[in-house]
C-alpha cells in the first residue's frame, strides 16, 4: 500500500509499507541554492558563531581574572603585618622579600590589566570583519545573477593588461574583484546608498537598528 505525504511536506516523496516497515522514496533532482541565499547562511552562520564564542568565552575571561585577584591576595595576604592599627607588608628573609614584590608586581599589572575589554572588543571589530566578507559575496551573488550590472562598472583597463587574459570572463571577474575593493573601503552609509542605486531597491535603510548600525560602524576604528 503507498499514500502521498500530506500537503505540507516535500513534494514527489512517497511513503511506502510494506510488510510493515516503511521507506521513503524520493524522485526529486538535486536542486542548485540561490547564491544570494548561500551568501545569506554563510554569514548568519558566522554570526552564530561569534555569537557562540562570546557566550563561552567572555565568563571565562572574567572568571580567570578575578580567581587571578583572589590569588594575588591571598598571597599577600601572608605578608600583612598589623602594629598599632597599622597594616604593612614584611618578608622575612631574601627569598620571601622577592616573592612579596614579585606579588605586588602581578597585582599591579593586574589592576591595569583590561582583559575583559580587550576580548570584548576583538568580537566586536570581528562582526565587521565578517560582515564586509559577506559584502563582498554577496556582490558577487548579486553580479552572477544580474549580469547585465557589468555594464554600471567604469574601470578603465589598458591593452598590455587585457591581453594577458584568456577570455573576457576572467576580465569581468577581475573588474568585479577591483570593484568590490573600492566598494568596501566606502562608509556603511555610501555603501548602501550605491546598493539603493544600482538595485533599484529604496528600502536597504528601513530597519530600526540603522542609526546604531552607522555609528557602530563608525566606532569600530575608534
Amino acid at each position: 500500500m503507498a499514500r502521498t505525504m500530506d500537503a505540507d511536506q516535500p513534494k514527489n516523496i512517497v511513503l511506502t509499507e510494506s510488510s510493515g516497515k516503511g521507506e521513503i522514496v524520493s524522485d526529486r533532482s538535486p536542486v542548485l541554492e540561490h547564491p544570494i541565499f548561500i551568501a545569506l547562511r554563510w554569514f548568519n552562520s558566522g554570526i552564530s558563531d561569534y555569537a557562540n564564542a562570546i557566550r563561552t568565552t567572555m565568563p571565562i575571561v572574567v572568571k580567570s581574572t578575578v580567581t587571578a585577584a583572589e590569588r594575588i591576595q591571598k598571597k599577600l595576604d601572608g605578608f600583612v603585618v598589623e602594629d598599632h592599627g597599622k597594616v604593612t607588608l614584611k618578608a622575612h628573609g631574601p627569598h620571601a622579600a622577592k616573592e612579596m614584590i614579585d606579588t605586588i608586581d602581578e597585582g599591579d599589572r593586574l589592576s591595569r590589566s583590561r582583559l575583559p575589554e580587550v576580548v570584548a572588543r576583538s568580537f566586536f571589530i570581528g562582526f565587521f570583519t565578517l560582515y564586509d566578507a559577506f559584502i563582498g559575496t554577496l556582490l558577487k551573488a548579486i553580479y552572477s545573477r544580474q549580469p547585465e550590472l557589468f555594464k554600471s562598472i567604469k574601470r578603465e583597463i589598458s591593452l598590455s593588461d587585457l591581453l594577458e587574459f584568456d577570455d573576457i570572463a576572467l576580465v569581468k571577474s577581475d573588474m568585479l574583484e577591483k570593484e568590490i575593493d573600492s566598494f568596501r573601503r566606502d562608509s556603511y552609509v555610501e555603501q548602501f546608498l550605491k546598493l539603493e542605486s544600482k538595485l533599484e531597491i529604496k528600502t536597504l535603510r528601513d530597519f530600526p537598528e540603522w542609526k546604531q548600525f552607522v555609528e557602530m560602524g563608525q566606532r569600530r576604528n575608534l
